[in-house]
């Protein structure tokens, strides 16, 4: 079976990355954002989760070229996308077919007087707590009443900690924490495309920006892309040349995540009585059930974790109609891509792995990753289509050859003051 998702599809509703231009348009695929990572990549799904271990992620195929993924693809680039669910897929693409292929072409360069075309779109995202219907400071200590939680057994020691809790409630302690890292996020895409030539020699100009930030205070990412297309026809030959370069990088909040602040309670304050932050909570526990850290102070320090990488590609086509029925189809394309990363703990924080108990002040960490990736990829094929009255013939021989490689380096430094 082929789902189809065409330009007039696309234009119907705001559309940031080309994984959203499936969302809700074809049967059985399940298109989902698997994390809060402001920009993320969007999970499809074609055929369901069929492995608990490898990858479930569909064959992206764009104009002819297999790719890992389409978050570089910009949805105003997008002519048309066929999703292939069955198995006829597999004739085609081999075993790299058996979680489906999305098969993406792009807008072609039309000839004529140059146009230039800009998009604008702009979202706003908030948080939905709507599940987290939770218990205020009071009705949760009663529950831990009513629960027999502070029953006398422990030479009253259940009894003091209950009326700590209360004594903190009765000075107005009622803390909801979920609320406090989050905000109002707008989110703003910004493309460019230029576009002219002649019927025999077309070229394109496209350019994007993306800015999308995290409903978390302080998260986001940046991406911006540029990009050139060379489409030359003579007669019964094409040639098509286009490159690409990428560039992203995004920050994490610096108020941790969002699982933190769901363990905290209720009854527990943020703040000292002078209005400073604490560094750690008095009745909140964490999974070593020693005193939870207060991840408020911890936004106040240096911490900072960050990713980015810088992607170029290039991708080289050639169609050669020989006859009406004989076809020759050729593509040659090549990838590399540049990924850097830091984390960084600040030495005040309770999260760093030399404490004073190792001998003396805490000491900052710095975590540094690197990477670069290049892969090619080629192939060649030789097509026969004829029709007879109502009867078809298609007969094809084809070649391909890929190849990638990677290395990568992490390091993890400690002794900052």
């Amino acid at each position: 079976a082929i789902s189809s998702v065409s330009t007039k599809d696309l234009d119907m509703r705001p559309i940031v990355s080309a994984g959203q231009a499936i969302q809700g348009k074809a049967a059985g695929v399940s298109v989902i954002q698997p994390n809060g990572t402001p920009g993320g990549e969007m999970s499809i799904r074609v055929r369901g989760t069929t492995s608990m271990n490898g990858s479930n992620d569909p064959l992206y195929v764009v104009d002819g070229v297999p790719v890992d993924n389409i978050k570089f693809l910009s949805p105003n680039d997008i002519e048309s996308m066929q999703i292939l669910k069955d198995a006829s897929s597999a004739s085609i693409y081999g075993s790299r077919a058996a979680n489906g292929v999305v098969v993406i072409t792009t807008v072609a360069p039309k000839p004529g007087e140059v146009r230039v075309s800009y998009n604008f779109t702009g979202t706003l995202e908030m948080p939905d707590l709507r599940d987290y219907s939770l218990a205020n400071a009071s009705q949760k200590l009663e529950m831990e009443r009513l629960a027999g939680l502070f029953e006398n057994t422990d030479f009253g020691t259940e009894i003091y900690d209950y009326n700590r809790k209360f004594a903190e409630i009765q000075r107005g302690v009622d803390t909801d924490w979920m609320v406090l890292p989050l905000r109002n996020a707008f989110d703003h895409k910004h493309s460019l495309f230029i576009e002219g030539g002649t019927q025999n020699l077309r070229w394109g100009v496209d350019a994007s920006y993306n800015g999308a930030n995290g409903v978390m205070k302080g998260s986001g990412r940046d991406r911006y892309s540029v990009g050139f297309s060379l489409d030359y026809r003579m007669k019964s030959l094409q040639v098509k040349n286009t490159v690409s370069f990428t560039h992203s990088k995004s920050k994490e909040s610096p108020y941790g995540s969002f699982s933190d602040y769901t363990i905290l309670q209720p009854y527990d304050t943020p703040y000292n009585d002078d209005g400073t932050l604490r560094k750690r909570l008095s009745f909140s526990k964490n999974s070593n059930l020693r005193e939870a850290n207060n991840p408020l102070y911890e936004a106040t320090l240096g911490n900072y974790t960050w990713s980015a990488y810088d992607e170029v590609s290039n991708n080289l086509s050639l169609n050669w109609y020989l006859t009406d029925y004989w076809t020759v189809r050729g593509q040659f394309s090549v990838n590399r891509k540049y990924s850097n990363g830091e984390r960084f703990i600040d030495p005040l924080s309770s999260k760093t792995t030399a404490s004073p108990r190792d001998g003396g002040h805490n000491l900052g960490d710095l975590y540094v990753d690197n990477g670069n990736n290049l892969s090619w990829n080629a192939n060649a094929a030789l097509y026969y289509t004829r029709s007879f009255n109502k009867h078809n013939l298609n007969l094809s021989v084809a070649w391909e050859a890929s190849s990638g490689s990677s290395d990568a380096t992490s390091a993890h430094y400690r002794g900052f003051p």
